[in-house]
């Protein structure tokens, strides 16, 4: 098939071009025709793109048929080689899209996982129950110590301040406390 000739599924470029050029003229179902075209070349294209992996669904080849589409609409008056302006948006419109979704860390969400993890996270709770318990049966000022440190942020130096004691003596303190927390757990 020469060049000039080149057929598409139902229609030839020639077509195109005359479809074009009576929407340019301002026949509306010339519009509606090429309009109709445009989505339908554009959604196989994409979908060939699904085909090979490329895309994840199908609703993103719709999606991006219809931003073809789109910016047919908005261009069509300025647009000269139809078969050129159109071969040129498919390939920009999909790199733009294949390059937004490599620059974005894609995940689902693993329901499985979540399901199993639930007993875990009942477990979690309990031991998080069990160790405030603990915590708040420790003599003062250890409970105060392991608060100050774990809840409100506080650094070893500021603890210290606040209790009026040396810092060293906080530490030390606090990693005995948690030792005994650890002993209590088991």
């Amino acid at each position: 098939m020469s060049k000039t000739h080149q057929q598409y599924y139902n229609f030839s470029k020639e077509e195109l071009r005359y479809l074009l050029e009576l929407t340019k003229d301002g026949d509306t179902n010339s519009y509606q025709e090429l309009s109709s075209l445009i989505r339908s070349i554009s959604y196989s294209y994409f979908k060939s793109k699904y085909n090979y992996g490329k895309l994840h669904t199908l609703d993103d080849a719709d999606d991006l048929a219809n931003d073809v589409f789109i910016a047919f609409a908005k261009q069509y008056q300025d647009i000269l080689d139809i078969e050129k302006w159109l071969r040129r948006v498919l390939f920009l419109t999909f790199v733009s899209f294949y390059k937004k979704q490599r620059s974005r860390s894609f995940t689902e969400f693993d329901e499985t996982f979540h399901e199993e993890n639930i007993s875990q996270d009942v477990s979690i709770s309990l031991d998080s129950e069990k160790i405030m318990s603990i915590v708040s049966n420790l003599k003062d000022p250890k409970d105060k110590i392991i608060m100050m440190r774990f809840w409100e942020g506080m650094k070893f130096s500021e603890i210290a301040e606040k209790l009026d004691r040396k810092e060293t003596a906080v530490k030390k303190m606090f990693y005995r406390s948690i030792e005994e927390v650890k002993n209590k757990l088991e």
